[in-house]
């Protein structure tokens, strides 16, 4: 684990879902999970969050696993970022949890940069209870 300026700790390492199919990203992170991965990272345009939902899922009501042991990031790709609220809920929809711990501008670009109101959108706490 590593801790954060503002005391949150992130493990050190973990298991990246890109080209990861949803016929076998479901497997693959609950093995990760079995050998100690907490770290999650994925992206709505990986098109496997709901495979990893259900995974995570299955290893929490197994009782493997507690959601304050895993560390879930998730990105907002470009072209929601007009959406962000709508595209932060679908992820949590679709990977079955209450909140995620990272949530990550994806595929940044001059444009977005100069987006004025681009802080404002993500800054959305009431999303993330």
């Amino acid at each position: 684990m590593r801790t954060l300026s503002d005391g949150h700790n992130i493990p050190a390492f973990g298991l990246g879902t890109l080209n990861m199919s949803e016929n076998e990203v479901g497997d693959i992170v609950k093995m990760a999970i079995y050998h100690g991965y907490r770290l999650f990272d994925t992206s709505p345009v990986y098109g496997n969050e709901k495979a990893i939902g259900d995974a995570l899922k299955e290893c929490m009501d197994q009782g493997i696993v507690r959601r304050d042991e895993l560390f879930i990031i998730s990105k907002l790709w470009i072209t929601d970022r007009n959406n962000v609220e709508e595209a932060l809920r679908l992820s949590l929809k679709n990977l079955q949890l209450g909140h995620v711990d990272l949530y990550m501008l994806h595929y940044m670009t001059p444009d977005l940069v100069k987006d004025s109101l681009m802080v404002e959108r993500i800054s959305i706490q009431d999303v993330w209870h």
